[in-house]
């Protein structure tokens, strides 16, 4: 029978934990000094090269998260005209980013440091990191343009949901994050503001030019109907005006007043003689059953003939009204013929009332929730956790590099 020989030692191909450890721990002075080296580096870097975060919070208030804008919104009729097609409805949140992160919004606020950097001594030293080699630049669009693309850089927003629209940068300067963050939140709400207002003007001006061409068209209607109307003499008297109107309307108070007070001198009439009957009273003195009931039978024939000069007075104008009939009958056909151009006019005079609410209702539509403080601006990521993250990265590649180098050393 043939052999092979002995068998290979497939143990040989494997390495123990032990023989691991081993391996490992004899090149402990590597990993200690890569610890060392590391753990310097995040020193070096928290002291010499921090890094400051800043952020603010921007809240847009609508008629879920504000009392104040539901109110103004219900006045205004949000959900009538002004109200927006729930299918194309858009968070208005990712909408104010839309118009936040873009070349003209950090123009305007490049614009705005670059003066607060030649006006004000206290900030200059702060906006030098940025601004310093832009001064070299002569023209101003082209100074704003760098300044603007640098600010693009740096800033960052994201929506927190509820309304909330966070704007946030990290820079080497502790003073200049707070500056450039305050600065973005002012701007950011005066921006937002600005371009809502606009579009509400745009549409003011647009109602009010409607407004006076329908007026004059409907002014132009009502003088050819009356120069109609005099042509065919339908004009025999004037118009009565307010004074006249008011005069009729308090005849008919009087003669309503005088019914009532007959009314009620009849029904103490009616009481007096019951009461007298029942107690078959015989005294005949001044306050006596019988002396009262002259004395209302009196005043009632007083009153009678007030009421009845009243009702001819009345009797009188309605008479004279019957000469504006024709009249009135032409401005009503007027009216029904051209009942959509007088919706239209009414309906455009709404709509520009309502704009003011709106106006206000924008206005007052965004707020600076969470302003940016310069003592809670700190280091970040901390001391302690730069220490960490440096020794636990130096084990890391100690052990990886000694891994290697056991694996494909000669």
């Amino acid at each position: 029978m043939l052999t092979n020989g002995p068998e290979p030692d497939i143990a040989e191909d494997y390495i123990s934990l032990n023989q691991a450890l081993v391996t490992f721990t004899k090149r402990w002075k590597i990993l200690i000094i890569l610890a060392l080296l590391f753990i310097l580096g995040a020193l070096v870097k928290h002291k010499f090269f921090p890094t400051y975060p800043a952020r603010g919070v921007l809240l847009i208030k609508d008629v879920k998260n504000s009392r104040y804008q539901l109110l103004l919104s219900s006045i205004a009729n949000q959900l009538g005209e002004f109200a927006p097609d729930e299918g194309q409805s858009v968070d208005a949140v990712s909408q104010a980013i839309n118009y936040l992160d873009t070349y003209r919004f950090h123009k305007h606020l490049a614009h705005k440091l670059i003066q607060i950097y030649e006006t004000t001594e206290a900030e200059k030293k702060s906006l030098e990191l940025i601004f310093k080699n832009i001064q070299k630049i002569k023209k101003d669009s082209l100074k704003e343009l760098r300044a603007a693309q640098i600010l693009r850089a740096y800033l960052g927003y994201s929506n927190e949901g509820g309304g909330r629209l966070k704007i946030y940068l990290k820079t080497k300067n502790k003073k200049l994050s707070y500056l450039i963050v305050s600065v973005a939140l002012e701007e950011a709400k005066k921006e937002l503001i600005r371009r809502d207002i606009h579009e509400l003007e745009e549409a003011e001006k647009y109602f009010t030019l409607q407004i006076k061409e329908v007026q004059s068209h409907l002014d132009k209607i009502e003088k050819e109907t009356i120069a109609k109307m005099q042509k065919h003499q339908v004009l025999s008297v004037d118009i009565e005006k307010g004074e006249t109107s008011r005069y009729l309307n308090e005849l008919k108070k009087n003669i309503s007043e005088t019914t009532i007070a007959i009314q009620k001198n009849n029904n103490l009439i009616r009481d007096l003689k019951r009461r007298t009957l029942k107690t078959k009273s015989l005294e005949t003195g001044r306050f006596s059953g019988s002396s009262q009931i002259k004395n209302l039978h009196a005043e009632n024939k007083e009153l009678s003939a007030r009421l009845k000069s009243l009702e001819k007075t009345l009797r009188g104008y309605g008479q004279k009204q019957k000469g504006l009939l024709p009249f009135q009958q032409e401005i009503e056909k007027m009216r029904a013929k051209y009942t959509y151009e007088y919706k239209v006019y009414e309906s455009l005079r709404s709509s520009l009332a309502k704009i003011g609410l709106q106006k206000t209702y924008i206005k007052n539509k965004i707020e600076v929730l969470e302003p940016e403080f310069l003592e809670r601006i700190q280091s970040k990521p901390g001391l302690l956790v730069m220490v960490l993250l440096a020794f636990i990265l130096s084990q890391m590649v100690g052990l990886g590099g000694i891994y290697l180098w056991e694996l494909f050393k000669p």
